[in-house]
């Protein structure tokens, strides 16, 4: 079982929210995802700040269940969440190391590694549409 699988059985047996058409999440539940979502972020500078490896790891894993979940909320189910991944993941691959102009974090001293988008680079963009599509098209 992924852990996809796990933040749609929560929202399925906890939530009761049921599978839907892919599409954005109505206002105010999209409102309370971005908290939901923040308030995990915060959680993780919280425990990094108080060296707190283990509270680093739950709130990187909540954040993680709670960004399926969202994806849950929007039409995807698990299979889908896999396939919009491994897309992502396939673009990034492709990027070269180096330090993006606009995120640059480190003042002094040596820069923690990160990655560009070369030139010709292909977001997944393409992938994950027909992803949606499919899942769209299965749902009528």
């Amino acid at each position: 079982m992924r852990t996809e699988d796990l933040a749609i059985m929560f929202n399925q047996e906890i939530l009761k929210i049921k599978p839907r058409i892919p599409g954005l999440q109505e206002a105010k539940e999209f409102e309370l995802s971005i908290v939901q979502l923040k308030e995990e972020i915060g959680e993780f500078e919280d425990a990094y700040e108080d060296h707190d490896l283990v509270g680093c790891v739950d709130a990187m894993i909540d954040l993680k269940v709670f960004a399926d979940g969202v994806l849950y909320k929007m039409g995807l189910l698990s299979d889908d969440i896999y396939e919009c991944a491994l897309a992502i993941s396939n673009a990034n691959m492709s990027k070269k190391l180096g330090v993006k102009a606009t995120r640059v974090v480190v003042q002094s001293g040596e820069a923690p590694a990160d990655a560009n988008k070369p030139i010709g680079w292909v977001g997944p963009e393409a992938e994950i549409s027909r992803i949606l599509t499919r899942r769209a098209v299965l749902c009528q």
